[in-house]
């Protein structure tokens, strides 16, 4: 229930379940994204790439008190308010090969008008070595 499969189709084996988390894999080769639900109370998001030892945290410190419009690039039928995603994961095709791990802010409405946003991201990375620490600092975020 945390995550929102919205985007494109469900992404099926790509995703695993553990005690504190969920992890997506990506290869940017097959177009597909997920949100994270604001209401999930999700800490962080990230990766690992357990051949070059590589670990990427990403910490929305934003206010989530606001309007989240659905960020989707393809036609979402319940229209632009139908999520609250405070993180999304992006998995590209072979065009850009790519994956993107993002942050998404809140806007401020007051009196029917918008009065801004703010997203405040921090981003941590760790090449570790052994490269198999990857995976285990993975784990331990996971349980």
């Amino acid at each position: 229930e945390a995550i929102n499969f919205d985007f494109y189709e469900h992404p099926g084996d790509r995703i695993a379940y553990f005690d504190k988390g969920f992890t997506y894999k990506t290869d940017g080769l097959k177009r597909g994204q997920i949100g994270i639900k604001k209401a999930a109370g999700a800490s962080l998001i990230g990766f690992h790439d357990i051949f070059r030892g590589v670990v990427c945290i990403r910490v929305n410190l934003g206010g989530s008190d606001g309007a989240y419009f659905n960020i989707a690039d393809n036609d979402q039928p319940e229209g632009p308010y139908s999520t609250a995603d405070n993180y999304s994961i992006f998995n590209s095709d072979p065009t850009m090969n790519a994956f993107e791990l993002e942050t998404v802010g809140c806007a401020r409405i007051e009196n029917g008008r918008l009065c801004g946003s703010k997203l405040v991201s921090v981003t941590t990375f760790a090449v570790l070595d052994p490269a198999s620490q990857a995976e285990q600092a993975a784990m331990r975020l996971l349980g």
